[in-house]
């Protein structure tokens, strides 16, 4: 939250170079892919006169991927049929830091900078990683309230977030210890 505008960002939805897409394999230190929607959002300030192009980007460690703008969707957006959900691994080192998604709107502007409608950190849900959800039953799916830069009221996002295990995550755990069988034996008839 340092800076108060970004620059006008490319078509690209992923401002991260070295993190893998949400097509690439899994490492096997990963417990999955957490999965981010952001739907629409609602009451966003006016940033001026002229209809606003909103967009989401949401950050985690250090992945950060946004929605394309909404044409003329001004202060209340829906980006749920202009974008796919977001996918960011999660580690089997989970931390305070990596539990939190920072979640920002923009007003995308043609001749200046774009501007920072609102933002907020959200904290994974409990249980996140260790229950199933999916994308039509999801561990969260709600209205998250954002907050300008000044600290006042920046509107809603209504997020939805749902975890996909890795395979490796998923797989029952097998010990590799050997277990001897006892021998019996029979009684001979002779």
């Amino acid at each position: 939250m340092a800076s108060t505008s970004l620059s006008r960002s490319s078509s690209v939805s992923s401002t991260s170079s070295s993190s893998p897409s949400s097509s690439s394999p899994v490492s096997s230190s990963t417990l999955g892919m957490l999965m981010v929607q952001p739907v629409r959002a609602r009451s966003l300030p006016s940033s001026g006169l002229v209809k606003m192009d909103p967009y989401c980007m949401v950050s985690l460690v250090r992945r950060t991927l946004q929605t394309p703008p909404a044409p003329k969707g001004h202060t209340c957006p829906d980006w749920s049929s202009m974008s796919s959900p977001m996918a960011f691994p999660v580690s089997t080192t989970v931390n305070n830091v990596t539990r939190q998604l920072y979640l920002q709107v923009m007003d995308s502007c043609k001749y200046k900078d774009d501007e920072v409608l609102g933002t907020t950190y959200m904290e994974f849900p409990k249980g996140l990683v260790s229950a199933p959800s999916t994308q039509d039953a999801p561990a969260f799916f709600d209205w998250v309230e954002l907050k300008s830069l000044a600290g006042r009221y920046g509107g809603q996002v209504l997020v939805r977030l749902w975890f996909e295990p890795s395979a490796a995550a998923a797989a029952p755990v097998v010990s590799s210890a050997a277990f001897v069988l006892p021998t019996v034996s029979t009684p001979s008839t002779t």
